[in-house]
């Protein structure tokens, strides 16, 4: 099989198929409308989207890519059917993606699953880690918001369409190292599964952001959720489980680095101490770590594109 396939520019149709693929075999949790708004988000010369495909047309692996900065790159979704890893399907969408990636300077991000870290590590010279890993919380038999009620903080809780994007965008950007990801933003908070919220102080100032979009297998994802302190962390989280009557029932997911205990003690109360540890990720990458506010992480944006 190593030979008896082409690495191309994938369709909506590849990825939908990808979706299902790692959603059956090892329960990723992706939306078919990522796709379409991963595109929105960086455009077409910022964004590459690689299928492995076999000549019936079946879709054998995945990579993707984005550029947030001149010199910021990231790699996700790197995924291969299991009955064809150990062929060299993965090794060559590598290499295709390191095209676009491996240019002097630029820095390349990577959220891996843990036993694929030292591989990362020989292969593709991302040989330094976060000092923090990305945790998989869990909440699978409902959440009762009532439970954090009062630690909701002095803030005001709206959506996002009562806010000018440029202040979001502005929190955003004082979040993550300074660098701007006004597109990004706009785009991932508008994405069509998502349920999105902002966290407003006294004088209109953005204290706090945060979404929850559905994914496969009727889960929950949040992501991102910034927030200054764990009261505007926790007013976030309300309002969102509270739009909708059906949210707070599914299954709720968070990918939140391993240093963040105020978004656990806030998990363990909405959970009725049922709060679970799905595992982790590791933050791994070529040049210097970002100088990330991460203690307004709760909930990174997303794991395959989003470098926190």
């Amino acid at each position: 099989m190593s030979s008896n396939f082409t690495i191309e520019e994938a369709t909506f149709d590849d990825w939908k198929r990808v979706v299902d693929l790692c959603t059956e075999t090892d329960r990723w949790s992706v939306n078919y409308d990522d796709f379409h708004v991963w595109k929105k988000a960086f455009g077409e010369d910022k964004a590459r989207f690689l299928a492995a495909k076999a000549s019936d047309g079946d879709v054998l692996g995945f990579v993707c890519t984005a550029k947030f900065d001149p010199n910021i790159n990231t790699v996700g979704m790197y995924y291969v059917q299991p009955k064809y890893r150990g062929e060299g399907i993965g090794m060559q969408l590598c290499e295709r993606i390191a095209q676009y990636t491996r240019v002097e300077g630029q820095n390349t991000y990577v959220n891996g699953i843990s036993y694929m870290s030292e591989k990362y590590v020989s292969r593709k010279g991302l040989q330094n880690c976060a000092n923090w890993k990305l945790s998989l919380l869990n909440i699978n038999g409902g959440a009762d918001t009532s439970k954090i009620a009062h630690l909701v903080g002095n803030v005001k809780v709206v959506n996002i369409s009562d806010v000018d994007v440029a202040k979001i965008a502005a929190y955003d950007q004082s979040v993550a190292a300074n660098i701007d990801r006004s597109k990004f933003v706009e785009a991932w908070l508008n994405h069509p599964a998502a349920w999105s919220k902002v966290a407003l102080d006294g004088n209109g100032s953005v204290v706090g952001y945060g979404a929850a979009r559905l994914v496969t297998l009727d889960r929950l994802l949040f992501g991102p959720l910034y927030a200054n302190d764990k009261a505007t962390a926790a007013a976030l989280i309300k309002a969102i489980l509270d739009h909708d009557t059906n949210l707070s029932a599914r299954h709720i997911q968070f990918f939140s680095p391993s240093t963040n205990d105020d978004l656990l003690d806030l998990l363990e109360l909405l959970s009725g101490g049922k709060c679970d540890d799905g595992g982790y990720l590791v933050s791994q990458f070529r040049g210097q770590q970002l100088p990330i506010d991460i203690k307004k992480v709760f909930a990174i944006t997303e794991p395959a594109l989003g470098f926190f």
